[in-house]
């Protein structure tokens, strides 16, 4: 049974803002970032500060590339850079592998595959029933 492309358009949407939480789990692997490494609170959040640099600058560029050559290619660039950042936050030994890792990698990925990103996507999609729905919903009543 083939599946229809808003079956699919669904199932990556759900699969890329469920990829996308991870970055917010950050807060849950504090405690054992801190007793792991004998960092401070303080020391244990820079990853994280870069992250929310690398989604801010990550939305900019990977929305100007999203328009430029489409929404599902800067997705999947996206989501294999947060691949990448996963594994490489697993191989970090010490604060400034960390910060490329997660900060830099995963946050850039946020960027690529955030909500904008998604919601690009979907508008696009279905940008013909939207721009047709108010002149579907408009009756004009018999006389």
């Amino acid at each position: 049974m083939p599946l229809s492309r808003n079956i699919v358009l669904l199932l990556c949407a759900g699969v890329v803002t469920i990829t996308s939480i991870g970055m917010n789990s950050f807060s849950l692997f504090l405690r054992p970032i801190e007793a792991e490494f004998g960092w401070s609170r303080t020391t244990a959040t820079v990853p994280y500060m870069f992250a929310m640099l690398g989604w801010g600058i990550g939305g900019v560029l990977f929305g100007k590339l999203a328009d430029d050559l489409g929404a599902r290619r800067v997705i999947l660039t996206g989501i294999l850079l947060m691949a990448a950042g996963f594994f490489g936050m697993s191989l970090s030994q010490n604060l400034w592998q960390l910060s490329l890792s997660y900060g830099i990698m995963v946050g850039l990925a946020k960027g690529a595959g955030g909500l904008v990103i998604i919601s690009l996507l979907v508008a696009k999609h279905y940008k013909q029933i939207v721009e047709g729905s108010p002149l579907v919903s408009y009756r004009r009543p018999r006389r």
